[in-house]
């Protein structure tokens, strides 16, 4: 705890050319000289060791996400928590009082994230029979499009590929519904399919269910959905993942 710095390491030269060697503590839990603990002064006096003050410079490529922000953001504006991921894309829901810093926020974190191409942020409520939301572009490593800016139809640094249940399903996420969240559920009951199975999918979005219940158990699939755009990457995933002619019929 003394000695753990993330990045960091522990040990480092005292000067150029010096012999000696500086056991660096972490300024979290010693951040004066006069706070060294007892212990650990009587160790160093054994040793033959002093302790002395040391200045040490960190860049920004040494903090994490929440680090940085914590240091960039004005106090009292809290990191974001949590986010979901959708490929390469990030989805933030921020509150009110981040809204301000939330190119700040979508830039740290594609420094940070190396999978992270492209972050939104929701800017309006599911409101149409297609369950697709409004959404504003804060970051854009894919396509180069200029930030921020509202997503548009089949935005192309939207396009991304996620895998569940052994399969890969390609989405545009301004087009189509998705939410990451759901992965235990589509694991569990594709898990229930047996093979011989009769699967009839009426909402069948880009292939959640359908696409893993023909290619590991072998259920013969009937699959649907309302979105043009989403029976359009049904369609496409029943190619990625071969399972064309292989029991599963998508119908427009």
């Amino acid at each position: 705890m003394l000695l753990n710095q993330a990045r960091r390491p522990n040990v480092v030269a005292a000067g150029d050319g010096a012999k000696e060697k500086l056991v660096l503590l972490n300024p979290e839990h010693v951040p004066a000289l006069d706070s060294v603990p007892a212990d650990c002064q009587k160790f160093a006096q054994d040793k033959g060791g002093i302790f002395v003050v040391h200045s040490v410079v960190t860049s920004y490529d040494q903090y994490t996400f929440d680090e940085a922000l914590r240091k960039l953001l004005p106090e009292g504006v809290e990191v974001p928590g949590s986010f979901e991921t959708i490929g390469h894309v990030a989805h933030l829901n921020l509150r009110p009082p981040q809204e301000p810093y939330r190119l700040l926020i979508a830039q740290v974190m594609v420094d940070k994230y190396a999978a992270i191409k492209t972050v939104v942020h929701k800017t309006g409520s599911i409101t149409n029979e297609f369950r697709v939301f409004s959404m504003e572009v804060l970051a854009d490593q894919v396509s180069g499009g200029k930030v921020p800016r509202l997503a548009g139809t089949s935005d192309a640094a939207l396009e991304t590929t996620v895998k569940q249940c052994g399969c890969a399903f390609k989405l545009n996420f301004g087009d189509v519904y998705w939410n990451s969240r759901l992965e235990g559920e589509h694991s569990r009951l594709v898990a229930s399919f047996k093979p011989g199975d009769v699967v009839w999918d009426l909402m069948a979005g880009i292939g959640p269910f359908a696409v893993p219940a023909a290619k590991l158990h072998g259920c013969e699939v009937h699959a649907n959905d309302l979105n043009p755009r989403s029976f359009d990457y049904l369609v496409e995933n029943v190619k990625l993942n071969k399972v064309v002619g292989r029991n599963l019929d998508p119908k427009p």
